[in-house]
């Protein structure tokens, strides 16, 4: 089966090419490259095999997400399993996303107890009571703006690779917003 068979038959076609092969590449998707599309049996069982583990109900759940799995990975020291949430597996999380902003920590979390709680009725999980344990505190968010000169700073800055072309390209989007209300007042 190719990624494009794979992207419509599990994730309904609405993920890129790209997004496809780093999925493939960090080993989050389902073994299916070695089945026929037309063997639907091989199919459902192999999608009910991933489905069953902690990778598969993530990225299935979360398809655009695929990158949470890693971040797991680096907690636990290997690939997440249902048996890695503990007690202490889910402080060892909890803490991990709390070095970050709140409210991505909070947004992460909150994913993470979906999966685990859809799992609940199919999956051994070590520790029934997860759900208390993972909650951040939550800190009010704050506004930044940029000075002109600041914002000069980044048009002339030269991205170095996609993800910084993106966020320069909303940069100087939001720079044309505040030249325009600096005009309005």
């Amino acid at each position: 089966m190719t990624l494009k068979e794979m992207n419509e038959t599990v994730f309904k076609g609405k993920l890129s090419h790209l997004g496809l092969q780093r999925m493939k590449d960090r080993e989050v998707l389902p073994s299916l490259y070695d089945v026929p599309s037309d063997d639907t049996e091989s199919i459902r069982i192999a999608l009910s095999q991933w489905k069953s583990t902690f990778v598969g109900s993530f990225v299935f759940k979360y398809p655009r997400y695929y990158g949470f799995i890693q971040r797991l990975t680096t907690v636990f020291g290997h690939t997440p399993e249902w048996s890695d949430f503990t007690k202490q597996g889910i402080d060892d999380v909890v803490e991990h996303f709390s070095t970050g902003a709140m409210s991505s920590a909070k947004t992460y979390l909150s994913m993470l107890k979906t999966v685990l709680v859809d799992a609940i009725d199919e999956a051994v999980l070590p520790y029934p009571k997860f759900a208390e344990r993972m909650k951040v505190k939550s800190t009010p968010s704050t506004n930044v703006f940029l000075t002109m000169k600041e914002i000069s700073k980044i048009e002339c800055y030269r991205p170095e690779n996609e993800r910084e072309t993106v966020i320069q390209a909303h940069l100087g989007y939001k720079q044309l917003i505040y030249k325009k209300r600096r005009l309005l007042t």
